[in-house]
């Protein structure tokens, strides 16, 4: 169930606190009003949302923050912590989203090697290589060097922070270049 809402004074929350367990989750209260959101320790972008009425949802702010999308509900017949890990880097990056990376896209447009087949989406020589989640990135980094400190085939990257955008162009480059020096 994939809905997008407009929360009051959307952007801005007020978080109620964090968690990294379900067993934290299942002891909070429902608030007296309006909604509270819980933000999860451990995986960016997060938030188990309890409102007044009881209902309990994972939902993550979009890209512009002013909407939220609701990844599922919580309890029985919803999403567990573990799913609603897992379902959070799974929305591809709409264009709206893709401004935010502005500048990892500029310098990945620059690459000879690597060309953008639509907004957000690379090839390398031909093949798929690079796609933008929500909060992630997943690339194909083949260089012997990569593959010996990450696993061969597609590799999912945090871009949530600046520093993590820093470290997949880095990787890309290194990709690049290993790619160019080939030819």
């Amino acid at each position: 169930m994939l809905a997008t809402r407009k929360p009051p004074n959307a952007g801005i929350i007020s978080e109620a606190g964090t968690f990294d367990s379900a067993s934290q989750l299942d002891n909070l209260k429902k608030p007296r009003k309006g909604r509270q959101y819980w933000r999860d320790s451990l995986t960016p972008g997060l938030y188990f949302v309890i409102s007044a009425t009881g209902r309990r949802a994972w939902q993550t702010p979009l890209e512009d923050e002013e909407k939220w999308l609701t990844l599922g509900l919580y309890g029985e017949g919803g999403l567990a912590l573990k799913q609603a890990r897992k379902e959070i880097s799974k929305p591809h990056a709409r264009e709206s989203g893709l401004k935010r990376l502005g500048p990892v896209l500029k310098q990945l447009r620059n690459m000879q090697v690597i060309s953008e087949v639509k907004p957000g989406v690379y090839r390398c020589r031909s093949k798929p290589f690079l796609h933008f989640h929500h909060l992630t990135a997943h690339v194909r980094l083949d260089s012997p060097k990569f593959q010996a400190t990450h696993r061969t085939g597609w590799f999912e990257l945090d871009v949530s922070t600046t520093d993590a955008q820093a470290t997949l162009v880095q990787a890309i480059k290194r990709h690049v270049f290993e790619e160019e020096s080939k030819t």
